[in-house]
């Protein structure tokens, strides 16, 4: 228990940060072109670049990916009322930021090799 409060503690920063990605990109979203800009650009890449940071920085922390699923629940209701539109976006963003945080880990591993020997 101590070891998965532990992970939970080094990964909420970034979860933080992740919230306002999600539930502060559509308060931008003033009409249909902005919309369709920040739901399929800017938040996907920010998802990505918060899970860089943290593959980078904190390993790859599995419990990260699955507290960003929890967190994209309630935009089902927010703003995606569709369930395929909600699982696309969802698989979008959350395994965009897994993808990035196994390469931002690959990176910080093969940086440390080549630093250290």
């Amino acid at each position: 228990m101590d070891k998965l409060k532990a992970q939970f503690n080094q990964v909420l920063p970034y979860l933080m940060v992740t919230l306002m990605f999600y539930y502060g990109g559509p308060l931008f979203m003033i009409n249909d072109e902005v919309s369709v800009f920040i739901m399929g650009v800017v938040l996907p890449i920010g998802s990505m670049l918060i899970g860089f940071v943290v593959g980078l920085r904190e390993g790859f922390k599995p419990l990260y990916s699955l507290l960003c699923l929890l967190a994209f629940i309630p935009q089902y209701w927010l703003n995606l009322p569709d369930v395929i539109a909600w699982g696309f976006y969802a698989v979008m963003y959350i395994g965009g930021g897994l993808l990035c945080m196994l390469v931002g880990w690959i990176v910080d591993k093969v940086v440390k090799k080549m630093m250290l020997g």
